[in-house]
Order: structure tokens, then sequence, then C-alpha cells
């Protein structure tokens, strides 16, 4: 995460009017003087523990704002380095509302999280050590939601029993792959286990966000997280049509496009152009890299609000949320709907059974 940005537009750094604006704007989404304000953060404590006063440093607000934390357990296992459990959660303790316990997914031998059984459950052995130790020196604050793996009742059943016994504030799962029925499958399965503070890691997209909205109403707290906004915007400058996330407009350097403006609404779209988000070459491309793709990761992230509260407030009407997923050809969607209330009415084990086959 880098350091805090500032920037007053001006016909020098964007290419817009300057009579638009006459004050200073951030580009932290949590500060009062961003653009746009939105009331949420999430890190990884890998990066966070660079900085031991990280909510003082960033000026990340106390009241009516959730400091969320996930353990950095990928990065720890990735990038082979070694940090205690009580390192993590010291920081924590300092910084966050929410954090998360320290595991150690299951990694086969290129780095991704899939794998045999018996390395899933090495991981679930090396991860409890970890939860043992946090929750023995744990006071009750942060909240701390323990970290469960697996995309399958088996595996799900498997980590979630084997450190049973240490209970915490709530769970965070970690579907692998992240597509429609594992969503569905961890989300059936949270409310099958009964934790009412749920958080599922990232949880986006057109397709699969409309299941996490969905699945609200079996919780008391239901959160998820992305990094596609931010990542997407800073590393490839792809703009997400409003109108259709799953689409994109790439502002790099290689754009051949002839659009003059775009018909966004959004606070970001008001202020700048597509100029402003165009890499240019030159002494300052750095510069300008680095301000246009923090103010497309603005644009992607208010869009997706915006799809967030819309599916929200549909989902009180169930049969209106069903035909507005269904005429955007979101069938599979529509099906891992079906299956969650159908956990819910004959339990989770029958009603997998009978959507992906015998539990092993």
């Amino acid at each position: 995460m880098q350091k805090s940005l500032k920037f007053k537009p001006s016909i020098k750094d964007l290419a817009i009017d300057a009579l638009k604006i006459e004050r200073e704007y951030s580009l932290d989404w949590w500060s009062h003087s961003s653009i746009f304000r939105y009331n949420a953060l999430m890190v990884s404590s890998f990066y966070g523990m660079k900085w031991g006063n990280f909510r003082q440093f960033y000026n990340i607000p106390k009241n009516d704002f959730l400091f969320v934390a996930d353990s950095g357990g990928y990065q720890v296992s990735t990038q082979k380095v070694a940090i205690e459990p009580t390192e993590v959660l010291n920081w924590m303790e300092a910084n966050v509302d929410v954090g998360m316990t320290l595991d150690v997914p299951p990694l086969d031998m290129s780095l991704k999280v899939v794998g045999t059984f018996e390395n899933f459950k090495l991981a679930a052995r090396h991860s409890k050590r970890n939860y043992e130790i946090m929750y023995k020196n744990w006071n009750g604050k942060p909240e701390l939601l323990k970290v469960i793996q697996g995309g399958t009742a088996d595996r799900l059943d498997y980590w979630y029993n084997f450190t049973k016994e240490l209970e915490f504030t709530g769970l965070a799962f970690s579907p692998k792959p992240v597509n429609e029925e594992t969503l569905a499958i961890t989300l059936a399965y949270a409310n099958h286990v009964g934790d009412k503070k749920v958080h599922v890691f990232l949880g986006t997209s057109e397709n699969i966000s409309p299941i996490t909205i969905y699945a609200k109403k079996f919780f008391d707290r239901l959160t998820f997280d992305s990094s596609t906004c931010t990542s997407s915007a800073t590393r490839f400058r792809n703009y997400f049509l409003p109108y259709n996330l799953s689409k994109s407009i790439t502002f790099g350097g290689q754009y051949k496009g002839k659009l003059k403006h775009l018909s966004c609404s959004c606070p970001v779209c008001k202020l700048a152009t597509i100029d402003d988000f165009r890499i240019e070459k030159g002494s300052h491309a750095t510069k300008t890299a680095s301000l246009a793709g923090s103010l497309i990761a603005l644009h992607n992230i208010y869009v997706y609000l915006q799809y967030y509260d819309f599916l929200i407030a549909l989902s009180d009407d169930e049969e209106a949320y069903r035909t507005f997923l269904l005429s955007r050809g979101l069938n599979n969607t529509v099906k891992m709907l079906d299956f969650l209330d159908l956990a819910e009415q004959v339990g989770f084990y029958d009603a997998y059974n009978k959507v992906f086959g015998q539990v092993p």
C-alpha cells in the first residue's frame, strides 16, 4: 500500500477546468477530503506491519469506520518469510477493528491454493499451531475471525473440525478457486455451523457478488473483500464500465480509441477526463501513471459500490432479484441462490449431495 497521495486538480496536473473545484482532494477514500468517501478498508498485516502505527500514519478514522486486516498468511507462505502469530496479533491490537488468524494456505508446488488432501491436512496442522498461540494471547480485542480453508464439503469439514475448540469472534473463509459454486458452498457451510460474523476472501465480480449479497440474510454481519478494483486499475488502467462491470476499457499507453468523453456520473468522472486516465510519456510519466491509476481505481470502487447498493436493495424482493440476474445471463448465479435456500431448508449435507454429489 503506497503512501497517502494528495493532489490539487489544475490545468497542469489534470485535463479539467480548474474552476470546477477549488479545494485539495485526497486519493484515500477513507479521508474526509477524498473525492468520495467509503467507510471500510482492508490491508494485509504482512504489509501493514512495516508501520507500527499504521492507523495513525495513514489517518484512518476510528469512528464510523471498519478497518480490517488479513493475517498475511498467503504472503508469508509465498515469500518464504517467518512471522510469529504474536507479532501479527500485537500489530492488530494496536491498529485494526477486525483481524484474521494467521493461517498457512494449502499451497502446491506452483504456489497455487490447491493440492492433495495430505497437503491440505498439513496446512491445517500448521495453521492450528498459529491459532492456538493467538488464542492464548488474545484479550478479546480486536475482533478475530478464524480462517477456514477449503471449497468442498470434506475439506471445509476437516479444517473446521480440526480447529473447532478454538472459538474466536467469527469465521473467515477462503474458497478456492473463487467461482459461483465454491462461494455458495462456503456460505451455506458458514450458515450450517452457525457463526454469525463471517468474512469471505476475494468475493467480488458481477457473477459472484450477488451470491454474497443474497446470503447476508443468514448472518448478523457478512463482509467480503476484493483487490480487483484497485489492482486492475493501477496495473493495467482498466476502467470498469458503469453499466456492465464485466467489461472494461484499458486506458494505457497503447490506447488507440477515439472516445472524447465518458458518460459516467461518479464523483471521479465529474472531475477528470479521459486524458487524465492516460499514461503519458516523458519526464513526468511515473507521476502521471500513478495519478491515472489511482483515479481509475477510485472510479472502479465507486461503480462497484453502486452495484452492491442496487443488489442489496433489490434482494428484499427475491423474485425480482432472480429476474434481474437472469436478464443479465447469470443463470449459474441463480442456481447457487437456489442451493443456498435448499441448504437452509433441508440441511447443508443433503443439499450438497443433491446438487454436487455425495460428500466424500
